[in-house]
């Protein structure tokens, strides 16, 4: 962060935009004709104290159906995750000195010693960061963006200069309500500093993940046609609920996994882990349709939950000659054991567990993967300690141990 931008943020904090609207009065920012960019302010309720920009109209969109969530239930807390997680936009955010990374914090020190500036109370420590979809707010922003962002905060004084002495009700006719339908004001620089001009049409629709289907292996096709079709399945696409760090200085990600049940015997499974779904799809499916021959029964029926998860299934289905039926009232067992596995994830167990992986010397590790490796999938696991050395298994992932580790882990994983 330069001085330009640390006074912007500085003015921006003074200036309490977020006290005159919510995060869901979206205005729009001309950046010289060359883009133009969607700004939602956070902090009316005082919790996180925030700009979000964003740098394309279709994540504005994704960022609709967020707002929306909350008027129309989620399938499970999975779903819901995924969906605030699936968003694209750099983030300015004000927190505490003890939340601030160390070299943030003396730079801007230097900068408020350097200015004269004296700042009290919470939350006055700017922090930058850019959100990609699937993965946690990562540092450092590219500098390309720097100057978006400097753009945005610039529009926001602007803005917030202009809303002076206007009533709530006043403010809310000027910058809508995102989710009203309504068009989005937009602002353009002129000779006296950014000021809305026009209004412009909201977008719609978000960005589409095409899946890309390849040969299926033919030898577990072949397999899994000769056993019994006994199975009734109900299969969901979802976000595995705890994110991985491969290295250490790429942002952390949430990996995609087909979660399923047998209704008919009540068998679970997670299986055909995966970062980009729609690249992977075959891969999740040869994975998938291994688990079944090891399990020994192929699927009679097939219940999904939406679109995305049929789409992926239909080679599977379409060479087995059954339906894939989407139903999501009809998969209640898959929405229960992704309560299990979201609330799992956030238990208090999972600060103990992660202790104990850290106290792990390699040497003892290396022979409890070998012995893993020996009984060949999870599925094989008695299932009252399955959950817990997945989970275990996660969390070695996002852990410093050797790549050549996590890639024996990730081997394993895949053989479930």
């Amino acid at each position: 962060m330069d001085e330009e931008l640390l006074q912007l943020a500085h003015d921006y904090r003074q200036c309490k935009l977020w006290k005159k609207l919510n995060e869901n009065q979206v205005f729009a920012v001309d950046l010289a004709g060359k883009k133009t960019i969607y700004l939602s302010i956070l902090g009316i309720l005082g919790e996180h104290i925030a700009l979000s920009i964003y740098q394309d109209s279709k994540e504005v969109y994704q960022l609709k159906r967020v707002m929306e969530s909350s008027q129309e239930p989620c399938f499970s807390p999975l779903h819901q995750q995924e969906l605030f997680l699936d968003q694209a936009y750099l983030q300015v955010s004000f927190l505490n000195k003890e939340e601030s990374d160390p070299e943030d914090v003396a730079l801007i020190q230097a900068f408020r010693q350097a200015q004269g500036i004296r700042v009290r109370g919470p939350q006055t420590f700017p922090s930058i960061e850019v959100c990609r979809p699937n993965h946690l707010p990562w540092k450092p922003v590219a500098k390309k963006d720097l100057s978006v962002i400097k753009s945005a905060l610039q529009a926001s004084l602007d803005l917030a200069l202009a809303l002076e002495g206007l009533t709530q009700p006043e403010r809310a006719r000027l910058i809508p309500d995102l989710r009203k339908g309504q068009p989005i004001p937009l602002m353009k620089k002129g000779s006296q500093g950014y000021q809305i001009v026009t209004m412009v049409s909201q977008p719609t629709q978000g960005r589409t993940s095409v899946i890309r289907h390849q040969r299926l292996n033919e030898l577990e096709l072949a397999r899994l046609k000769k056993l019994p079709k006994t199975a009734d399945l109900q299969l969901d696409l979802v976000l595995t609920p705890e994110p991985i760090q491969e290295v250490s200085t790429q942002a952390p990600f949430f990996m995609y996994s087909l979660v399923g049940v047998d209704a008919a015997s009540n068998y679970y499974f997670l299986t055909g882990l995966a970062k980009e779904y729609w690249n992977e799809a075959t891969g999740m499916l040869n994975q998938l349709m291994k688990e079944l021959v090891d399990y020994g029964s192929a699927p009679h029926r097939i219940c999904v939950t939406d679109d995305r998860t049929a789409q992926l299934l239909h080679p599977l289905a379409a060479g087995l000659r059954i339906d894939c039926q989407i139903d999501p009232a009809a998969c209640g067992l898959v929405r229960d054991f992704e309560e299990d596995l979201f609330q799992h994830s956030l238990s208090g167990d999972m600060d103990k567990r992660d202790l104990e992986l850290e106290e792990w010397d390699l040497a003892t590790f290396a022979e409890q993967l070998r012995i893993l490796e020996e009984i060949g999938s999870p599925n094989a696991l008695p299932r009252d300690i399955r959950s817990t050395i997945l989970w275990q298994l996660y969390h070695a992932l996002d852990s410093n141990i050797p790549i050549a580790f996590k890639q024996r882990i990730r081997h394993f994983l895949n053989q479930s």
